[in-house]
């Protein structure tokens, strides 16, 4: 449902993106529910893509990246990859250096 209202509301979601993003980055590392993962990580896309918020939750998340990535290498079903690499195209490209010395 929150997906959904980003595509409806788009910009309007950033005053809720600060509460949103813990609970679906929980989500998405619960490792006890793939539908749960799965429905984390579309949210996560919808608000991404609706609300303009870029770069920021590699930043805001440090551990964003490495998560994402963990569903790449563990996940063999093609929706759910699809899924995490529209995911890392809507987040954009961050500096390698910058992101490894933040670590």
């Amino acid at each position: 449902a929150i997906g959904e209202l980003a595509q409806v509301a788009g910009i309007g979601m950033r005053p809720w993106i600060d509460d949103l993003c813990p609970i679906l980055m929980d989500m998405l590392q619960d490792s006890s529910s793939l539908a749960k993962r799965e429905v984390a990580l579309w949210t996560f896309g919808q608000l991404v893509e609706n609300t303009g918020f870029v770069i920021e939750p590699y930043y805001q998340y440090p551990n964003l990246l490495d998560i994402l990535f963990n569903f790449l290498k563990s996940e063999q079903t093609p929706g759910i990859r699809r899924e995490v690499i529209r995911v890392l195209g809507l987040l954009g490209a961050l500096d390698p250096h910058k992101h490894k010395v933040r670590k």
